[in-house]
């Protein structure tokens, strides 16, 4: 018995580190949303754990990935953290946008200069790194959306953290 408390101890404290570590941001749960094609777009999602892995193509029409509900459990966060890896040479995107992240149908746009996209500031840019939204003046979130637009790409991490 005092090995199973042994180990939760040690693992309540490495979550406790590993949270500290990582500025209090906590993963964010992205399995389970809607998938959505316009046009001739053929975007589709793949959960990774707590992350998606996008593939496939956006038309001028748009695509994108959202869920909408009473609960989120982001009512109240400060922080929306978006984590991109898998973007290669063989990804194409119009003026280099990634997506635009809508909260409760409200484009955000991002904190994090470098990945704020010159052409439309809605948009992130299509590079691989960290993107940060400050939503702190949200007191309800019911609905979030990723709009992808006009872009291939093969095997595009997402991963979401918030505080």
């Amino acid at each position: 018995m005092k090995k199973v408390y042994l180990i939760l101890f040690i693992l309540i404290l490495s979550s406790a580190a590993y949270s500290i570590e990582n500025g209090g941001l906590v993963q964010y749960d992205l399995f389970g949303w809607t998938v959505y094609n316009r046009g001739a777009s053929t975007l589709s999602i793949v959960n990774d754990g707590k992350d998606i892995i996008v593939s496939g193509n956006a038309t001028a029409e748009g695509a994108g990935y959202a869920f909408a509900n009473k609960n989120l459990g982001l009512s109240g966060k400060s922080k929306f953290v978006l984590e991109v890896a898998g973007i290669d040479k063989n990804s194409k995107f119009d003026s280099y946008k990634l997506l635009k992240v809508e909260i409760n149908e409200n484009p955000l746009l991002t904190v994090t200069d470098e990945m704020r996209n010159k052409s439309d500031d809605k948009y992130i840019n299509a590079r691989n790194g960290k993107a940060e939204f400050d939503i702190s003046s949200y007191k309800a979130v019911n609905k979030v959306n990723f709009v992808f637009y006009n872009c291939s790409m093969n095997k595009v991490k997402i991963s979401c953290y918030v505080k």
